[in-house]
């Protein structure tokens, strides 16, 4: 080590993953010319850290009799997670809950009606922490993730459609009620970024279909004899 050597700087906030090439270069401090040789080895990097990558998924699916269903799951992926296939983690920790539920409304209706209206809700939230501070090496705490670089979305939906199962005795609203078939749609999603503080979307969709089979009773095609 030579006396004029003080030591290794850095500028800005390196980033090992984004390093292509390395420039050295010496910087002559004394006040009188230097000469000799330079001799630069090659370059490894030591104490590489290897942390465990952690995944897990639990689900669980709950029946009331006949009337209700409900599927619930959690999954869980560390940011150091990686298949075989791919040779580095996705950097982020991250979070899934999902909750699925069918309700057979007109199980609560008398049988005699002949009515089924099924009801279908899901709800999931999804979280992403950084392990890492944007175009950084800096490690964030886990525990204490800033808001403003962290990746939030919660969705919740539902929808329901009515339908007959049975035929009515009067002609008039066989021909009628009995054809038609409303549905319903809503969702809503909430979700945050480190670009946007807060993204709303809402969704609403309704429809209403009528059919009306035709048999062969209603047309009658004939030949004419000359």
């Amino acid at each position: 080590r030579d006396k004029h050597v003080t030591g290794v700087q850095t500028c800005a906030l390196p980033i090992f993953s984004s390093i292509q090439y390395f420039t050295v270069g010496i910087t002559n401090q004394a006040n009188e010319p230097i000469s000799g040789d330079v001799w630069l080895d090659e370059l490894r990097l030591s104490g590489v850290k290897k942390d465990r990558g952690v995944a897990m998924r639990v689900q669980s699916k709950f029946n009331l009799a006949d009337l209700a269903t409900s599927t619930v799951s959690y999954s869980r992926k560390d940011a150091n997670f990686h298949v075989l296939q791919q040779r580095l983690g996705s950097n982020a920790n991250s979070e899934n809950f999902r909750v699925n539920t069918n309700v057979q409304l007109h199980k609560l209706m008398p049988k005699s009606w002949g009515l089924n209206i099924p009801l279908n809700t899901t709800f999931s939230h999804l979280e992403n922490r950084p392990k890492y501070f944007p175009d950084s090496d800096i490690q964030v705490n886990q525990k204490n993730v800033p808001d403003s670089i962290m990746t939030r979305k919660q969705e919740i939906s539902f929808s329901t459609s009515l339908t007959k199962s049975s035929k009515s005795d009067n002609k008039f609203i066989k021909s009628t009620l009995d054809k038609i078939k409303p549905s319903f749609t809503a969702s809503q999603s909430k979700s945050s970024d480190p670009l946007n503080s807060e993204i709303l979307n809402e969704k609403y969709s309704g429809k209403v279909s009528y059919s009306y089979p035709f048999s062969r009773d209603n047309f009658k095609i004939g030949r004419a004899h000359v």
